[in-house]
């Protein structure tokens, strides 16, 4: 938990200056699993992921050496590595990283998809002040540069770019989707690639240009290129360009392309893409962690074990689990099939309706009271203490005597066969142990008081006693 935390703070925020976290506990037993914890991460061996960060601290200190620049750098960190714990899920080849930088009070976006591959956001009132191979113009089909930043580019690129232009636009006709490649003229680029598209693309059409795009890059080897958004909003552009590279990652395309520069037109466009990042990284975090963390004890996953329905646990944690509920924690799957049972013991449940009394809240209908006996006994295996006496009980609870209460009702009949309403431990009112206490099936006791005292009004009860039926596997629905 304190580990994820951290790591999650590191990802949101790019801080530099932070040297020390002191945490602080009463318990010296949470103090040592706080320490045990980050011992268990610090000698996983690194993956992709962690590299890049590495290696962005790295660049921090040194004071601005490249990204690609860094590999030597890496690896000779990591050479002395452990290998980390068995079970402890592969980095994937595609995995988001986001570091915010400022340059000249300007916010300056980094997203690295994995080592070799990131996109670079940024504003700017100059579109070929970017230092790439190749730089794109947006087009409409005839190539009339409606763009402002296509008009400027033509003007700087000079005559011999404006003369292979006028030649491409007399010679061809252009659908929108597609890509013209040409030289750079007079700027200090090797291409200018036009992206052909319809003055107000949808999504469909510039998926196919992000893709015509990336096939350009690689027909002409170039490394970098950069792109302004034309009329698309930055944050479409964005997620299309993300999905289509990673993509392309996952296929294993093969690719020169290492960098993608961004230019927006605004810093209000940064802010978008400042929010967008942080919700990148609560989406690739929760990714990550499903992947390779215990939703039980919220630690990496050790001798795992995977459950039929896909999540993952420690193998000693959901062997526990399985022993008190049939269903899997985090989706609630009845993964094995089979009727779940609990350890009550025998008992009478009673019950008797009175049409002439109302419950508040519902005042149009009568109530159902139900008496649940139990007399003194002896405990079973399945008891905290085999063979010692336990004291018995009575309860009664309430329901309105509508539709929905008579469904409640048959449910906790059905609950009540299954013995999962009750069981004997230590009653949390009194304290007193070996006691017929409840289990985790609320009722409502009164019938007055609210909420706060388990009587009516409570008009949302209904609803959650189901839930927390259907949690244990009583559903109105015939089991498997």
């Amino acid at each position: 938990m304190y580990v994820r935390a951290v790591n999650t703070f590191d990802n949101l925020h790019n801080v530099t200056n932070l040297r020390e976290i002191y945490f602080v506990d009463l318990q010296k037993d949470m103090v040592s699993s706080i320490q045990g914890g980050f011992e268990m991460f610090l000698k996983k061996s690194l993956d992709d992921l962690q590299k890049q960060t590495l290696g962005r601290l790295i660049n921090d200190r040194a004071g601005g050496t490249r990204y690609e620049d860094m590999d030597s750098t890496i690896s000779s960190q990591i050479k002395s590595s452990k290998p980390g714990r068995s079970g402890v899920a592969k980095s994937q080849e595609s995995q988001l990283k986001m570091v915010i930088k400022k340059q000249e009070s300007k916010t300056y976006m980094i997203c690295y998809l994995n080592p070799n591959f990131s996109i670079h956001i940024y504003q700017s009132d100059a579109i070929t002040s970017s230092k790439t191979e190749a730089i794109t113009t947006w087009e409409d089909t005839l190539l009339s540069n409606f763009n402002g930043n296509t008009k400027i580019l033509i003007k700087e690129a000079g005559q011999i770019y404006e003369d292979e232009r006028t030649e491409i636009k007399t010679e061809n006709k252009f659908k929108a989707g597609s890509v013209i490649t040409t030289s750079a003229g007079s700027l200090p680029f090797k291409y200018i690639i036009h992206l052909v598209s319809s003055i107000k693309p949808k999504e469909e059409e510039l998926e196919s240009l992000i893709s015509n795009l990336l096939e350009e890059t690689r027909k002409t080897s170039v490394h970098s290129v950069t792109t302004g958004n034309g009329n698309v909003d930055v944050s479409v552009l964005f997620d299309v360009l993300l999905k289509q590279l990673q993509k392309n990652i996952e296929m294993k395309i093969s690719s020169t392309l290492k960098e993608i520069h961004l230019v927006v037109k605004s810093e209000e466009n940064m802010t978008e893409f400042h929010k967008l990042h942080q919700d990148l990284v609560h989406q690739e975090d929760d990714k990550v962690r499903k992947d390779w963390e215990c939703s039980i004890c919220m630690e990496v996953i050790s001798n795992r074990k995977n459950l039929p329905c896909g999540h993952s646990f420690c193998g000693p944690c959901i062997d526990l689990a399985m022993k008190l509920s049939i269903f899997c924690p985090v989706c609630r799957q009845n993964v094995y099939g089979g009727i779940q049972t609990g350890t009550q013991p025998e008992g009478h449940m009673k019950v008797t309706t009175n049409e002439y009394s109302s419950l508040p809240g519902y005042g149009r209908y009568g109530t159902i009271e139900i008496n649940y006996i139990f007399r003194d006994g002896i405990q079973s295996e399945k008891h905290p203490n085999p063979g010692k006496p336990f004291k018995g009980t009575t309860r009664t609870a309430y329901l309105p005597d509508n539709r929905d209460g008579q469904e409640v009702l048959s449910l906790l009949k059905t609950a009540w066969e299954r013995r999962l309403i009750f069981t004997v431990g230590k009653s949390i009112t009194t304290g007193q142990n070996d006691v017929v206490t409840w289990g985790n099936i609320n009722h409502k006791t009164r019938t007055d008081g609210g909420q706060d005292s388990f009587g009516y009004p409570d008009h949302g009860y209904l609803k959650r006693v189901k839930g927390e039926l259907m949690a244990h596997g009583v559903t109105s629905e015939k089991p498997r």
